[in-house]
C-alpha cells in the first residue's frame, strides 16, 4: 500500500514538472512574438 501511494506521488510530481515546462515555453513564445511585432 505504501509503495503504491509513493508511485502515485512521483507520477504527480512528474506531471507537475511537465506543466511548469509547458508554461515556460508558452511564456517564451509570447515574449518572442512581442519582440517580433515590435520590430
Amino acid at each position: 500500500m505504501k509503495m503504491q501511494s509513493q508511485g502515485h506521488l512521483s507520477q504527480f510530481s512528474i506531471s507537475q514538472r511537465h506543466c511548469d515546462l509547458l508554461a515556460f515555453f508558452l511564456i517564451l513564445l509570447m515574449i518572442n512574438k512581442h519582440i517580433n511585432s515590435q520590430n
